[in-house]
């Protein structure tokens, strides 16, 4: 029942919450609180927070339950920064949240491989990975079968991947190979990699970050109005 009433309140708009929704459906969520007024979980897979509230006493209670300091944590309202950056973080994204709605699954165009990679590629992806997530983060993904690189005449081009609380995510196509279409065909494989699994894609995009979203949108995905923060 508590999860039934976490998926009602928060498919009242599920593009800004499928961060939750998806989580809670697959069972890798604990439900925190669940009311008519918002909703908290922690994600197993990836040991972080992700709470949604229409107040900030709200948000001060729920945060109150968080008996573990070492976690991440996720959250859809701008007044609740100043509670976690004084406590606990240094690092913060901003993003915008993309969900791919539909079900059909996306084309991959142009002569290119796309396929999980191996650890003996840990090093490239390291190497050109923007946010600093760490080599045992990388290690469990690929490990876990979660990176996906493209590949044209046998050269990787580039790469994306599925987060542990399952998001899409990673994209990064080398400089040398833009302009091609190959990002395109990683967010399509990506895409239908989670809709062969029944779980709905998203995405979670730096809100600076033009290309992507436009990416996002060209691809059929849906793109939130609301932001969603990560602190860790």
């Amino acid at each position: 029942m508590t999860s039934q009433k976490a998926l009602a309140y928060l498919s009242r708009d599920p593009v800004a919450h499928m961060d939750m929704i998806v989580p809670i459906k697959r069972g890798s969520a604990q439900i925190i609180y669940a009311g008519d007024d918002g909703v908290c979980i922690f994600e197993n897979k990836s040991s972080a927070y992700i709470l949604t509230v229409e107040s900030l006493e709200l948000g001060k209670s729920v945060i109150s339950e968080f008996t573990n300091r070492g976690f991440m944590v996720s959250f859809h309202q701008e007044f609740m920064l100043e509670l976690f950056e004084e406590k606990y973080y240094g690092t913060k994204l901003e993003n915008y949240q993309a969900v791919y709605l539909q079900k059909e699954k996306l084309p991959i165009a142009g002569n290119i491989k796309i396929m999980p990679i191996g650890e003996q590629h840990m090093g490239h992806v390291i190497t050109n990975y923007d946010f600093a997530v760490g080599a045992d983060y990388i290690s469990e993904r690929i490990k876990s079968g979660k990176i996906f690189g493209g590949f044209e005449k046998g050269e990787m081009f580039g790469f994306v991947g599925i987060h542990q609380e399952g998001s899409i995510g990673m994209l990064k196509v080398l400089k040398e190979h833009r302009g091609k279409g190959y990002g395109a065909g990683l967010i399509a494989y990506a895409t239908n990699h989670q809709l062969e699994r029944k779980t709905t894609p998203f995405v979670q995009i730096g809100t600076d970050n033009e290309i992507s979203l436009a990416a996002a949108k060209k691809a059929g995905y849906a793109v939130s109005s609301s932001k969603v923060y990560w602190l860790f």
